[in-house]
């Protein structure tokens, strides 16, 4: 695949991930076009060397991975996790109660004022039953209409104005008392449909785009942390089974309001599957944990870029720049996973993609965010590596990043893969 053709694949995987589910759904159809099967949690599984699968969970989590051609108690993971979650507005359980806004609540840490004078859509997932049938059904969806935050125009505003969530974020969706936004669900649904749920997110209608002079960034929503979704699957599509080594990526939501869910990286959902992985060929208990001990996982999850106009705002000695290459996060204090081994793994992995790679270390004066490096190194006992792509205006609802940099953190990983 050429470099544009890699930059038009991730700009379209941007513009279709209007929310976790659509985004789990994107790769589970990746997935599928390269011949991964499908498992399910619930069934009993026999696999098959040289075969790839995937597993997913509750439509918003899932990992892919691919059984090397000869199994053995050598066969340690190369892994590679990311999150499928970023910050945004999300519609509460009763929407509009009759009225002319859509009452939304924050999820994780979305900064507020990006969000106002935008045109927003609404998408996320329904629950339903047909009548006269027990199963439960799901449907990804996007009502066809956009939302609106309008801000308070400045001749109104008071020195001591901010914006408060609880009452300056309802999203204005129509002028018609009459109308339904219920009915506008059901209309998006096969006929005799019972809805029992939903979960909507809001995000902007503006299309993921490359600028700068020589087309060297990218501005779109979500790229914290579909670019490194992206990365991974793009790797682990285009990599064969290999001969000793399984591989895999898995992308877990609710990383952005700290990963303790069903479908986090604080779950059972990772561990549970590498067990039973190992199980269906035969490992003892000993041998599981001689293939743990052997493994490597890379977290993968955007980094703070040096903002042009904030440049004090990071470590004099430790600036990662837009476009020169992915950053490995270190921190004294465990916000990261990385250690002094895991770290030297990574830069060997960069020496072997030919890939140049920055380091960060934040202020001592300025607390750093986290990702699911640590939980995962916790629970699983696997050599865990933070890295990700330098970007600026993260959690706003536009992002930006280096174009350049996606195509560098995309060879690593298939030269991890490979």
């Amino acid at each position: 695949m050429t470099a544009q053709e890699l930059n038009s694949d991730f700009l379209k995987f941007l513009d279709e991930s209007h929310s976790p589910y659509h985004l789990v759904e994107q790769c589970e159809f990746a997935l599928r076009m390269r011949e991964f099967e499908e498992l399910k949690e619930a069934d009993l599984w026999n696999l098959i060397p040289g075969h790839s699968y995937y597993v997913s969970r509750n439509q918003s989590s899932t990992f892919a991975f691919r059984i090397p051609h000869g199994v053995s108690d050598s066969s340690s993971w190369r892994l590679i996790a990311a999150h499928t979650d970023s910050p945004t507005l999300k519609i509460k359980a009763i929407p509009t109660n009759g009225k002319l806004s859509l009452n939304v609540e924050p999820y994780g840490s979305p900064i507020l004022e990006s969000w106002l004078d935008r045109s927003l859509r609404v998408a996320g997932i329904v629950y339903y039953q047909l009548e006269n049938e027990d199963d439960i059904l799901y449907q990804t969806i996007e009502l066809p209409f956009t939302v609106r935050i309008p801000r308070l125009a400045i001749h109104l505003t008071k020195d001591d104005d901010s914006l408060n969530p609880q009452n300056h974020l309802k999203a204005m969706w129509t002028g018609d008392s009459q109308a339904d936004f219920i009915a506008e669900i059901y209309a998006l649904l096969p006929d005799q449909a019972k809805i029992l749920n939903f979960d909507f997110e809001l995000s902007v209608q503006e299309n993921a785009v490359l600028w700068g002079s020589q087309q060297e960034y990218i501005a779109a929503a979500k790229i914290d942390n579909l670019a490194m979704v992206h990365a991974a699957l793009h790797a682990l599509k285009h990599s064969p089974n290999h001969q000793e080594h399984f591989t895999g990526a898995v992308f877990f939501h609710n990383e952005e309001i700290g990963s303790l869910s069903q479908n986090g990286a604080a779950s059972q959902f990772l561990p549970s599957i590498l067990k039973r992985i190992a199980a269906n060929f035969e490992y003892t208990e000993d041998d599981y944990f001689a293939q743990i001990a052997q493994s490597f996982l890379i977290s993968a999850d955007m980094a703070h870029g040096v903002h042009p106009n904030y440049p004090e705002r990071h470590d004099e000695d430790h600036r990662p720049l837009l476009n020169q290459g992915p950053v490995l996060k270190t921190n004294a204090n465990g916000r990261y996973a990385t250690t002094a081994a895991s770290a030297a793994q990574w830069m060997a992995l960069c020496e072997k993609a030919q890939v140049k790679s920055q380091v960060i270390s934040s202020r001592n004066d300025m607390r750093t965010g986290s990702t699911v490096g640590p939980t995962l190194a916790a629970l699983t006992g696997i050599n865990t590596v933070d890295v990700g792509n330098p970007m600026l205006s993260m959690h706003s609802i536009s992002e930006c990043a280096g174009i350049k940099d996606h195509r560098k953190i995309v060879k690593i990983f298939k030269s991890y893969f490979t």
